[in-house]
């Protein structure tokens, strides 16, 4: 036993000891004359339970919350080597922006494991109006081998919907923290425009940005890929230990970054 306040002798000698069950029945006791001594204590206590209160609803309120899809796990098709990648990937990206307080909802089943029962149109309408970011986990397959390696994002780029966000700040970060962390070069400046990936030639839109365009000034939208998986170079680097883990730290820490 450690005696901490000099008090505690004169209660226990005024027989007062465990006398006081209410706060209330500390004034004259514990505090003399300590008239209102009680009375203080429950006010600072109710003080400091109405400021957690506070900051719990100001906390909820800043929490950012995540759609988040693996790449082609729907029946919209995509070839099996980025079905496979992007289902190891993804599972580890949403427990990565997790750990950064983050509200992650994942609209492939299973954590982005399983296969979503629709085509890619049905998985973009599943991002909400209050997703303040929406990801596509994706690896790309150009068949240039290594000549068209690298890690790049591609943002929304089309009439009235261009994300500059996603353009300068956070597509740019991304795409130079997994370069960093995977080995992986950055693929031209990391950002494509959705026009430049080429499926707008014909007057169509990528189906991602298409469908979560009215979300267009709340939602921040992009398309990550992590590589080709027809570059031998690139698949050597996802087969490295721990590499894909990396990767998906890397993508959290530039989200957590973006949002402050």
């Amino acid at each position: 036993w450690t005696q901490y306040d000099p008090r505690y002798r004169n209660v226990k000698n005024a027989g007062w000891l465990g006398v006081a069950p209410t706060l209330k029945g500390l004034d004259g006791k514990w505090a003399y004359p300590g008239k209102g001594y009680g009375a203080d204590i429950a006010a600072r206590a109710n003080d400091l339970r109405n400021f957690a209160a506070s900051m719990e609803t100001t906390v909820s309120k800043d929490i950012i919350k995540v759609a988040l899809a693996a790449g082609h796990r729907n029946s919209s098709g995509g070839d099996a080597i980025e079905k496979q990648q992007t289902a190891q990937l993804t599972p580890l990206l949403a427990a990565a922006l997790r750990r950064y307080g983050m509200d992650v909802r994942v609209i492939t089943p299973d954590e982005g494991r399983g296969m979503y029962p629709g085509e890619l149109d049905d998985v973009a309408s599943q991002v909400r109006a209050d997703d303040d970011l929406f990801i596509e986990v994706h690896t790309e397959g150009n068949g240039a081998g290594d000549a068209g390696r690298g890690v790049f994002v591609v943002y929304p780029d089309w009439g009235d919907d261009v994300d500059v966000d996603a353009r300068d700040i956070l597509g740019p970060s991304i795409a130079k923290r997994v370069s960093t962390a995977s080995g992986m070069p950055v693929r031209g400046k990391g950002v494509m425009s959705e026009k430049d990936t080429g499926v707008g030639r014909d007057g169509y839109r990528l189906g991602v940005f298409r469908v979560t365009a009215p979300l267009r000034a709340n939602t921040t939208r992009v398309i990550i890929e992590y590589g080709s998986h027809s570059s031998p170079a690139d698949m050597a680097r996802w087969a490295s230990p721990g590499v894909v883990e990396m990767m998906a730290t890397a993508t959290a820490s530039a989200v957590a970054d973006f949002y402050g």
